[in-house]
């Protein structure tokens, strides 16, 4: 998202989708739902009727943090290694079919399903000895590289397991908000969660954050 606020500045009798905001801002994603529009323009906040009102609604949720200094939209240029990506992604998938595996076998020690076949035998085996004990109690929800980086961009210094165990610890609700999509009830969303993981998604967009490989001399052990 292309979002330049032009602070200090007075605002214009021009109306635009609203009167309370500034006609200085250039977007070209709707603020509420992400929505993109067909071209970037000078004012236009909302792509639809139904966002507008919602926003009126929730003015002080949407609009404060471009109040505050050091909070809101955050333009400097971010950097997150991939490394990171893959390793999450990598325990996250061998944990779930982890637990496939698992869950089959009780259910064949209860004669409810069939045994294991000697490939998937061995698969667990493997399975047992790949994965971390501290990995094997987690719940690990599937990520793309947007929301972990989202995650990320709000946790820096925490990696490896530690990052793991504190994906796990997010509720349902902090994850349906990780998404591009108009919200299903738009009184039970946690706006600037929504708002920021869009911002971040659109500064991923514009190339203001990117993605590299972790040098190998700056590489820890995880």
């Amino acid at each position: 998202m292309n979002n330049k606020l032009v602070r200090n500045t007075v605002i214009s009798d021009n109306i635009s989708d609203t009167n309370t905001v500034t006609p200085f801002l250039r977007n070209s994603h709707c603020i509420i739902c992400g929505k993109p529009f067909d071209t970037v323009r000078m004012g236009k906040l909302y792509c639809s009727a139904k966002c507008k009102q919602f926003a009126y609604h929730h003015k002080e949720e949407i609009f404060q943090p471009e109040n505050i200094a050091g909070i809101g939209i955050n333009a400097k240029p971010q950097t997150f290694y991939l490394n990171e990506f893959q390793f999450y992604d990598k325990r996250q998938k061998s944990l779930k079919r982890y637990n496939e595996l698992k869950n089959k076998k009780a259910q064949w020690e209860l004669f409810t399903s069939p045994g294991l076949t000697k490939k998937e035998i061995s698969e667990l085996d493997e399975l047992e000895n790949e994965l971390e004990n501290e990995i094997k109690s987690l719940n690990l929800k599937e990520l793309s590289i947007e929301q972990l980086s989202f995650i990320k961009s709000l946790n820096p210094s925490i990696e490896g397991i530690s990052f793991c165990e504190l994906v796990a610890s997010f509720s349902k609700g902090f994850f349906s908000q990780l998404n591009l999509s108009p919200p299903d009830q738009y009184s039970n969303t946690n706006v600037n969660i929504k708002n920021k993981f869009i911002n971040h998604c659109n500064l991923i967009a514009v190339g203001v954050i990117k993605f590299v490989k972790r040098p190998i001399n700056d590489r820890n052990e995880n």
